[in-house]
């Protein structure tokens, strides 16, 4: 994991699907290697539902989680950008991790969720800045469930490395109200985000540890 413990600052924006997270520049570009393959970070995304129920597209045990967080990387080999890795049909490698709103010590939500209400509408974007990508993983990042797939926002393309990590984050204990707060607002507003998720199906599962 190169560069996701480095403070970096994002445009979060609203596209009409989710709400995505971009870097602001590209002079520090995050990226994980994966078997001799250097992926680098494109965007991260949520999916969340309209209650403490359902929200994420994963899920472990078979119980959901309401919230997930997607970061998105692209093999650079023969692509400098996702879009061009895309059209290359260069492999795209997904990281998932899935969030529970309970009492815990992870503070890497509070400048999300503070921004989350100024990208309510289509085509709005704010700025978060100091955002570690680390933060939003798990301490055990060597744990995870991995199968080929697809994406799952349009234009659902194949050929996707998914690896979804089996410890799930959690939020802040003061930051839940928040939280609770800005996504009944979100929803309110934005209904057309409201339960954004998409089942994974029946894809084959493989756990692994790295």
């Amino acid at each position: 994991y190169d560069i996701y413990d480095t403070p970096l600052d994002f445009v979060m924006k609203n596209d009409g699907n989710t709400v995505k997270a971009y870097l602001k520049d590209n002079k520090d570009i995050p990226s994980i290697i994966f078997a001799g393959y250097q992926y680098k970070f494109s965007h991260f995304l949520f999916h969340w539902g309209g209650d403490n129920t359902v929200g994420s597209e994963h899920l472990l045990d078979g119980i959901a989680a309401p919230l997930e967080v997607q970061l998105v990387h692209f093999n650079s080999m023969n692509a400098k950008t996702f879009e061009e890795a895309l059209a290359k049909k260069e492999t795209i490698l997904v990281l998932g991790a899935l969030f529970d709103i309970i009492p815990c010590s992870v503070t890497a939500f509070e400048p999300l969720i503070n921004t989350l209400e100024d990208v309510v509408s289509p085509g709005s974007e704010a700025e978060v800045t100091g955002l570690k990508l680390e933060d939003l993983l798990p301490t055990d990042k060597n744990t995870f469930f991995a199968y080929l797939g697809s994406l799952t926002m349009p234009r659902c393309e194949e050929g996707v490395l998914w690896f979804v990590f089996k410890v799930r984050q959690c939020i802040i204990f003061t930051t839940k109200k928040k939280y609770l707060i800005a996504i009944y607002i979100f929803s309110k507003k934005a209904t057309f985000l409201k339960n954004n998720w998409k089942s994974s199906g029946d894809s084959r599962i493989h756990k692994g540890r790295q």
